[in-house]
Parts: structure tokens; sequence; C-alpha cells
């Protein structure tokens, strides 16, 4: 049996990260800002932060967006897991491929050495060829969540 274990160096990223948690004052302060604008000249840089100010996310905009990067991280990892396997119909292979298609192992049966090269070839190929279609299904469901999730 061949089997290829997860490149250590291609790591997941971390979409934690990129939470953002807000403080319990997070409402008063935006309004303390929009009150001390009031006291500044109208100028370009009263437009800008008036800008920036209008365009701040509201708390539950800033929840939702942090719900979505979990749904996300949590869909990241159920792809790097995601394995699918194919047998030839007479067992002679069976392999499992990842979500990218790379062959992830290749395992051969008892009758495997009476097949000669061009059984053992048909074989790989039915067998790969059974792997890639449960793929291609479930990349299906994938793009689905990831669609609910990114729009």
């Amino acid at each position: 049996m061949a089997t290829q274990e997860p490149d250590p160096e291609r790591r997941l990223p971390d979409l934690g990260a990129a939470r953002t948690e807000l403080p319990d004052d997070f409402e008063d302060r935006l309004a303390e800002g929009r009150e001390a604008l009031e006291f500044w000249p109208r100028d370009a840089m009263y437009e800008n932060d008036k800008a920036v100010l209008d365009m701040t996310p509201s708390r539950a905009e800033v929840e939702a967006a942090n719900r979505d990067l979990e749904a996300a991280q949590e869909l990241l990892e159920e792809m790097q897991r995601a394995r699918y396997e194919g047998a030839d119909p007479e067992g002679v292979a069976a392999l499992t491929i990842d979500l990218s298609g790379s062959v992830v192992s290749l395992d051969f049966g008892v009758d495997a050495g009476r097949a000669g090269n061009h059984g053992l070839s048909t074989a790989i190929t039915a067998a790969w060829g059974s792997a890639t279609r449960l793929r291609a299904e479930d990349a299906e469901r994938l793009n689905r969540a990831a669609r609910e999730i990114w729009g």
C-alpha cells in the first residue's frame, strides 16, 4: 500500500485571525465620535471622518461576519480532510483521492499479480473513475456550502 501523507507545509489559513472582537462600549464610542464630529469644521477631513463613521458596520454585521468566518474555517477543514475511495469491480485495485484529485493511497488486491499489466492498468483506471465520480458529487455539495457562506 502506498499512502501520501498531507504536506505539513500546506497549512490551512487561520480565518479566526480575521475575527473582529468589538469592545462592550462599541456603540457608545461610535456615538461619541459622531458627536465630536459635529464640532469640526466642514472640510475634507470632516468629510473623510464622517464617511468612516458612516461605513462602520453594526455589531450585528460584525457578529454575522464572525459566524461566516467560523463556518468558512470548518468548511476548509472539511475540504482538507475529504477523501474519496474507489475500486474496480473485481477488487484488483482500490485507490483514495483527496478533494484536489491527488492520489492519497493505492492498494492492490490478492489477484493483482495475476491481472497482468493491461488488467492492472484497467483496474486502476476503473478505481480512479469510481473515486473521481464520488469526488465530483461531493464537490457540488461543498460548492453549495461555500456559496451559502460567501454568497
